[in-house]
């Protein structure tokens, strides 16, 4: 924050700023220079004891005045940033609550607070080819979204640059981290709801224009937890048109079960029904494999909503990267809860 000083003189008036400073603090709050920074820089790290009432009146003048610290000083003195890059190839930074990966960013956003660290958000920006040189100002990464730059990621790890990515990426070559959720557990749970059900095969509408490694692991353990109770599998492959084949309305009609692997299928699903006369939930059973994020389908079977706990997670696995940068890669996962709904009541 900087304030403002007008020259005396009015015929050359000129508006000069000032940045705030630790001592414009102290001067303000009537404290020493030392209080002032024990309670503003690394406050954690402080040998100084500030008073519980003498501490709020810093904060209180400091957020005041509009102080804030200066990053590149701090750096240069400790020799680290306490800055947190966070990436995403989305051409928008998810921000907005309608985004997909919204909640990981809150996540991320209260963990990195909480520990003391700024965040340095960048996204892509399809003219510049060394979109991941700005994450070397940060002291490590969180990465966001699916990738598509391998070679760059390749390079930054070598470096022994800290990366914790959110959901499971893995390159050939190199050893990354990354946190996800237990897709494994939760998908094993909701095949033995659906068993007792008296289900014993069921159609997998699986999303084709979904690439990253999370379908592909929601598929692989659906498929294995099927093996288990002896389910029969039939799986037709949408893109975003919903486009299926003919015979699929008469298997739903026979098969009376139907899990989709995105929440974005739903509502060309439930359309599809609709037009057919079919009741979902009463007629046919149906599931989702992923959360609603959305706060739209509160009546589907899924999962619980964990991206912000995942979100926190991941900062809490970099920090741990941060303090030992030759620590074993370790993958690590988040654990979502089953939960039941008008969807897979049935009759």
């Amino acid at each position: 924050m900087w304030i403002r000083l007008s020259d005396s003189n009015e015929i050359n008036k000129k508006t000069v700023y000032k940045k705030i400073t630790l001592k414009d603090v102290a001067q303000k709050a009537g404290v020493s220079y030392a209080s002032v920074s024990a309670v503003l820089n690394n406050p954690l790290e402080s040998r100084i004891r500030v008073s519980e009432k003498t501490k709020q009146k810093i904060l209180q003048v400091a957020d005041t005045l509009g102080y804030f610290p200066d990053i590149m000083a701090r750096s240069l003195k400790s020799g680290k940033k306490s800055l947190i890059a966070v990436f995403t190839y989305e051409k928008k930074f998810p921000i907005e609550v309608n985004n997909e990966f919204y909640g990981f960013f809150v996540g991320v956003e209260k963990a990195s607070e909480k520990l003391g660290y700024d965040l340095l958000i960048i996204n892509r920006r399809p003219t510049i080819d060394d979109k991941f040189s700005r994450v070397l100002f940060a002291d490590g990464a969180i990465v966001i979204g699916i990738h598509k730059d391998a070679e760059s990621i390749k390079t930054l790890v070598r470096q022994h640059f800290p990366i914790v990515f959110i959901g499971r990426r893995e390159f050939q070559g190199i050893k990354t981290n990354w946190i996800t959720f237990d897709y494994e557990t939760v998908i094993c749970e909701l095949l033995e709801h659906m068993y007792k059900k008296y289900v014993r095969s069921f159609i997998y509408l699986e999303d084709i224009d979904s690439i990253g490694e999370a379908s592909q692991d929601k598929k692989r353990f659906l498929l294995i937890a099927a093996a288990k109770k002896n389910m029969h599998i039939k799986t037709y492959e949408v893109n975003n048109d919903f486009t299926l084949k003919k015979d699929f309305i008469d298997d739903i009609k026979n098969k009376k079960a139907v899990i989709l692997s995105r929440i974005k299928q739903i509502e060309p699903f439930e359309t599809l029904c609709k037009r057919e006369g079919i009741v979902i939930g009463k007629d046919i059973l149906a599931a989702v494999l992923e959360d609603d994020w959305t706060g739209c389908f509160s009546d589907w079977t899924r999962w619980s909503n964990k991206r912000t706990e995942l979100g926190e997670s991941a900062v809490n696995l970099l920090i741990k990267h941060l303090a030992d940068c030759n620590i074993e890669s370790k993958e690590t996962a988040v654990k979502p809860e089953l939960i039941i709904s008008r969807t897979t009541q049935g009759k």
